[in-house]
């Protein structure tokens, strides 16, 4: 996973209820999903007026886009590095900026043409911010469903943060997700981005799953 760094969180987000393994009660530290913001997939253009909002967001609409799309995304997704290179600089260093837009690209060339991305775009007039979701297999060992989806991207550019961009987009994640067959939305971030954790706490998220890293020249020394 590109965006993982040392130590990163992932938080999981159940999509039809909450998780219960037999004889037990509810799965600890994972949420069910209880918004009345649920919209059909029937379109590509999404209005403030379909999206649970409390922000005053006018024109901005959210569009299901395409590979033909995806350059519109380089400066999103530099700003996003950029972000990262702060947020992270205690834990890990990050990729030179060409070097990290190629390789996120390859991944959203890939993920859109085998069917298991769908990319969202935030637009009034300009990109203001985007999600890639993809959908995948559960795991072997949690139950938590046969398919479920990762937020694998979210960025919003550093002048609209803080205008509730973002929780449009996981909204709409969200609800492309459930069109999908998902049952989980599951979303990882660099454990010292405490910003990332209260958002996705605001939005449902809960922890689920911690992955850690050694790099092997310390085995080595």
């Amino acid at each position: 996973r590109p965006e993982i760094l040392y130590g990163a969180a992932l938080a999981l987000w159940h999509l039809k209820g909450p998780f219960r393994a037999p004889g037990s009660s509810s799965f600890p530290g994972l949420t069910s999903l209880t918004s009345a913001a649920h919209h059909a997939i029937a379109g590509k253009t999404y209005t403030m007026a379909h999206i649970d909002s409390t922000q005053p967001l006018g024109s901005m609409r959210i569009e299901r886009a395409g590979i033909e799309r995806i350059n519109e995304l380089e400066p999103l997704w530099r700003a996003l590095r950029e972000h990262h290179a702060v947020v992270g600089a205690t834990v890990a260093p990050v990729r030179a900026a060409d070097d990290s837009w190629s390789r996120r690209r390859a991944d959203y060339v890939r993920w859109l043409s085998d069917g298991s991305g769908t990319l969202l775009i935030a637009k009034d007039g300009a990109a203001l911010g985007y999600a890639m979701v993809r959908v995948f297999d559960g795991p072997p060992t949690w139950a938590i469903g046969d398919q479920i989806a990762e937020v694998e991207t979210l960025s919003v550019l550093p002048s609209a943060r803080g205008s509730g961009i973002g929780h449009a987009l996981i909204s709409v994640a969200r609800d492309v997700a459930l069109s999908k067959g998902a049952t989980a939305l599951t979303v990882a971030f660099v454990h010292t981005n405490s910003d990332a954790q209260g958002f996705y706490e605001r939005e449902g998220f809960r922890p689920f799953y911690l992955s850690m890293l050694v790099p092997l020249e310390v085995l080595r020394s």
